[in-house]
C-alpha cells in the first residue's frame, strides 16, 4: 500500500511541475504576442512615416522643377536687356 501512495504522490508531484510548466509557457507566449504586436506597431508607425516622406520627396521634386522652369524663363527675358 505504501508503493502506491508513494506512486501516486510522485505522479501528483509530476502533474505539478507539468502545471507550473505550462503557466511558464503560457506566460511566455503572451510576451512574445505582445512584443509581436508592439513590432507590428512600429512597423506601421515606419510605413506611415516613409510614406510621408515619399511625398514630401515628389513635392519637393516637382518644386525644384518648377523653380528650374522659373530660372529658364527668367534667364531668356533678362537676356533681351542691353545695358
Amino acid at each position: 500500500m505504501g508503493e502506491v501512495v508513494f506512486k501516486v504522490e510522485s505522479v501528483s508531484a509530476a502533474i505539478e511541475q507539468i502545471h507550473a510548466m505550462t503557466e511558464s509557457v503560457t506566460e511566455s507566449v503572451q510576451q512574445v504576442q505582445s512584443l509581436a504586436s508592439v513590432a507590428a506597431d512600429g512597423a506601421n508607425d515606419t510605413s506611415a512615416a516613409t510614406e510621408e516622406q515619399l511625398a514630401a520627396n515628389e513635392e519637393i521634386t516637382a518644386n525644384a522643377q518648377t523653380l528650374a522652369d522659373l530660372a529658364e524663363t527668367l534667364q531668356a527675358e533678362v537676356s533681351h536687356f542691353k545695358i
